[in-house]
């Protein structure tokens, strides 16, 4: 009876670790079923080396003669642009602050109002430089693949 005992707990003691073996190897198996084939992997070389050599060609057709830009001069433009921008969506404000106070005086909605004055708005004529990208934050994509700020539009 002592024997068939230390039998068993022999025969548990070994299940157990042909347990643990099995896990490992369907690990193993399950990652080298999720990993790329080796067909895979030379196709995807061939695109890549490809997409390179298009790169190359297009880097190579610009030349060393094609205008680099300095950092003054980048941020010289970059001022520029925030300024005009600011610019920009100040007067639009006012504008719009301009156009709210007419309609409250005149009893007629905004929109109302811009239609029987003819004015063109930006949201009409789906204004690029709404849906510019501000510099410093180019943070949210707008409809067009371009970067913009999330704040852009409510002005």
């Amino acid at each position: 009876m002592l024997q068939m005992d230390s039998e068993i707990t022999h025969k548990a003691h070994e299940l157990k670790q042909l347990t643990e073996k099995r896990q490992v190897l369907e690990k193993q198996i399950s990652a080298l079923n999720t990993a790329i084939s080796l067909s895979d992997a030379i196709s995807k070389c061939d695109q890549l080396s490809e997409e390179i050599a298009e790169s190359k060609r297009k880097l190579d057709a610009m030349g060393p003669e094609s205008e680099q830009v300095t950092e003054e001069e980048k941020k010289r433009v970059e001022d520029q642009y925030k300024k005009m921008r600011k610019e920009w969506t100040s007067r639009k404000r006012t504008a719009k602050d301009i156009l709210d106070g007419i309609s409250e005086g005149g009893g007629k909605k905004p929109k109302e109002l811009v239609e029987e004055i003819g004015l063109e708005m930006d949201e009409k004529q789906d204004s690029a430089l709404a849906q510019l990208p501000a510099i410093d934050e180019p943070n949210k994509r707008n409809g067009i693949g371009k970067y913009r700020r999330a704040d852009h539009g409510k002005d």
